[in-house]
């Protein structure tokens, strides 16, 4: 099977690195998904984990100021949350968007938690198609 390349049409963003270790609501960086038709996806990990539950919702904005939060039905693959399970083999649990709006922004909503938890958060955005000319 013939290798393809796909660094030209895809970007990884970096959303944001938490340590979380209370009962909170960790908002993080919103991404601009102009110039990204094909979609977004975004992956939480736990590279550091001592004892809780982490989900993550999504809000999106059409000025990256005033926030709604994204429909349920509008999360492809469903809601995901570390847990101890999760982070003990080392899974990156990913979900994608479909918006219509230009920014999207994760928050990680942590339950039960306790001790040192690092929470990473990356968004992968999907370029446009061009056609071959």
């Amino acid at each position: 099977m013939a290798v393809k390349e796909i660094k030209t049409r895809v970007k990884l963003v970096n959303v944001g690195s938490e340590s979380i270790s209370t009962n909170t609501t960790t908002v993080l960086g919103s991404v601009d998904t102009a110039d990204y038709d094909l979609g977004v996806t975004f992956g939480l990990y736990a590279p550091a984990f001592n004892a809780g539950s982490f989900a993550l919702t999504f809000e999106e904005s059409d000025d990256d100021s005033t926030w709604s939060a994204v429909p349920a039905d509008y999360l492809i693959g469903g809601a995901i949350t570390v847990t101890a399970a999760s982070a003990a083999g080392d899974d990156i649990a990913s979900v994608g968007i479909i918006s219509n709006k230009r920014y999207i922004r994760p928050s990680i909503v942590s339950t039960g938690a306790s001790g040192s938890n690092t929470l990473n958060c990356v968004a992968e955005l999907a370029g446009e198609l061009k056609p071959v000319s």
